[in-house]
């Protein structure tokens, strides 16, 4: 007897599961994280993630998260728009 093939279920999917990813929250008001660090190290030159982090929230930038100098690190992972300079130090890019 030769083997059938199994065929792929139809219908629906299951109730209580969610496809994709669920969106995060967007800022509503102001600028958004990247411009006001650009704007911090326009000014200062080559910084370091916790002097980023307070200048930019001395900017009125204000993040109810308890990790905020991640999310800092994370917006400078952008190689368009800043540079590396040696570990934890940034600066903006020259393009």
């Amino acid at each position: 007897m030769p083997r059938m093939k199994k065929r792929a279920k139809r219908g629906r999917k299951a109730a209580g599961k969610k496809s994709g990813r669920r969106g995060g929250g967007r800022r509503a008001k102001g600028e958004d994280l990247a411009s006001k660090i650009t704007m911090v190290l326009r000014g200062k030159g080559a910084m370091t993630i916790p002097q980023i982090v307070s200048a930019v929230k001395r900017t009125g930038y204000q993040s109810s998260s308890p990790s905020f100098a991640r999310i800092v690190g994370m917006r400078l992972g952008d190689r368009k728009k800043f540079k590396r300079v040696k570990r934890g130090v940034y600066t903006l890019s020259r393009r």
